[in-house]
């Protein structure tokens, strides 16, 4: 389980994409850099590298419970005091799954701009997001005053994901913008490079 947008960071994930493109422009066969048409060699590298924007789908949200057991050590004070050495209960726990699009890793890169969030841990499985509320009710059919405090809690992390949602993929879109740019000057500094050998090459020759 881990906590949305707080693993690592974009930027850096970003930068490591950058280093690779730099890095196969450079090496990228002489033939191809001087004879394909540039828009060509640009249009195939941007379907290669540019980032998927990343959506959770915030109306297929759909609920599950299902009863666990808990050990005395996994419950909260005000219920394990009373309870014996190696005593254990069954508890409710609630999932919420939502439908998701994007690259599963992207969601737990921090963006640029953070909008402060709970640790409301999470996981993907399936191209769904997973969000676990573990309650202390003994039961499936939960009370009022359970359900409302479960959906606090979701509600809370809805609200607080929307933000950086909307800030992960500003950053990825500016970062997609700037790849048309970064290409065409790397094929001109690679043209550059090799007509310069080339031209150094025949003045070798010329004698």
């Amino acid at each position: 389980m881990k906590i949305l947008f707080n693993v690592d960071y974009l930027s850096k994930r970003l930068d490591t994409i950058r280093k690779n493109i730099i890095r196969r422009f450079e090496t990228f066969p002489e033939g191809e850099i001087l004879n394909l048409d540039q828009d060509k060699i640009i249009e195939s590298n941007l379907k290669m590298y540019q980032v998927k924007n990343l959506s959770i789908d915030f109306t297929s949200r759909k609920a599950d419970i299902k009863m666990v057991t808990l050990r005395r050590q996994e419950l909260p004070p005000q219920i394990s005091f009373s309870m014996a050495a190696g005593e254990k209960i069954d508890c409710a726990k609630v999932t919420y799954s939502y439908n998701i699009t994007g690259d599963e890793e992207y969601f737990y890169l921090r963006p640029s701009k953070f909008y402060a969030q709970n640790k409301t841990a999470s996981t993907i499985e399936q191209k769904k997001l997973i969000v676990h509320i573990q309650t202390y009710y003994g039961s499936e059919s939960l009370s009022d005053k359970v359900k409302n405090e479960v959906k606090g809690i979701i509600q809370r992390f809805e609200d607080e994901v929307k933000p950086n949602l909307e800030s992960i993929n500003q950053e990825i879109n500016d970062f997609n913008e700037s790849l048309p740019k970064l290409m065409t000057e790397l094929i001109n500094a690679r043209k550059l490079k090799i007509n310069a050998r080339k031209d150094t090459e025949n003045d070798l020759n010329n004698f």
